[in-house]
């Protein structure tokens, strides 16, 4: 169901896609998908050429400075700052990965909404910042535990177990942002 709603979009595919808003709730961010194919400047080895021929590209499209941009190797999209030298090169990458992952591959760039100028979280200097909270819940019961004291009652409460690492079931693979 997860991935379901990861991939709901009330547009239909387009390489532009303006912002669709209705009084002042967005509904859709603007969005831009580019085959990889047309992202030469990720094969650039000079870093300073690279980040010249981004903002070119930046300008040609008319992409803001904050993006979010979704590929189909990362598991999550990553923020990209168009202004960021090491932005821009953890986007070359991320272009490189993909194609040699699926050359005839796109990737989707999104607005961030709202941006950095609108984040609340500011420090002592008033300068805004951005800030994500990820926590990961385990559930160590094991479920349909039946509850000996009570006939016909599932002890939905405990572990059941006297030990209760042994009713733990093993963690799932965490995944970095690069995919290591």
């Amino acid at each position: 169901m997860l991935h379901l709603v990861q991939r709901f979009d009330i547009r239909r595919p387009a390489d532009h896609q303006p912002r669709i808003t209705v009084d002042r709730v967005v509904l859709a961010r603007e969005s831009w998908r580019f085959a990889t194919a047309g992202l030469d400047f990720a094969t650039l080895p000079d870093e300073g050429e690279r980040f010249r021929r981004v903002r070119h590209w930046q300008r040609e499209h008319g992409l803001p400075r904050h993006l979010f941009v979704k590929t189909p190797v990362e598991a999550k999209p990553f923020h990209l700052d168009l202004t960021s030298l090491a932005s821009v090169d953890v986007l070359a990458r991320a272009v490189r990965r993909t194609v040699a992952h699926d050359p005839a591959a796109t990737l989707r760039f999104s607005e961030m909404l709202p941006g950095p100028e609108h984040a609340w979280l500011t420090d002592a200097q008033g300068r805004h910042h951005t800030a994500e909270l990820r926590l990961v819940a385990v559930d160590t019961r094991t479920p349909g535990v039946v509850d000996t004291r009570t006939p016909g009652v599932v002890d939905t409460t405990s572990t059941g177990s006297a030990n209760p690492a042994a009713d733990r079931r093993p963690d799932p693979p965490h995944r970095n942002q690069a995919g290591a």
